[in-house]
């Protein structure tokens, strides 16, 4: 399934994130409807709390994913960043693939 939002730009976003937001967005303004015409606002003060909760593991599966991003990120912008062509696989390249093994196989790795 496939969620996409509009954003007032007309610009897409297939981020879960923005999803939960554009329906907390509406279920808050429709909540509010309830209160000031005193209704039962319990069912929609409940599906809040929930998408809260979401968007709160959405973003924490976010941030999880962008760590090992970053790590491999790292030795290969220092990689693009030199001047002379790699020649030997020496002490930098051991070091590299170091800082690289723990987001390339997980925890199993052993060092060594």
């Amino acid at each position: 399934m496939c969620l996409a939002v509009l954003c007032d730009n007309g610009c897409r976003h297939n981020d879960p994130g923005s999803v939960i937001q554009a329906q907390l967005d509406e279920l808050q303004k429709e909540l509010i409807r309830k209160v000031n015409s005193k209704q039962d606002h319990n069912a929609i003060a409940d599906e809040i709390f929930t998408l809260r909760e979401q968007k709160s593991q959405s973003e924490a599966h976010t941030r999880s994913r962008e760590e090992p991003r970053k790590r491999i990120a790292e030795p290969q912008d220092f990689i693009r960043s030199q001047q002379s062509e790699i020649t030997e696989f020496g002490r930098i390249g051991k070091n590299v693939v170091l800082m690289m093994r723990p987001s390339l196989c997980g925890s199993k790795c052993v060092a060594g």
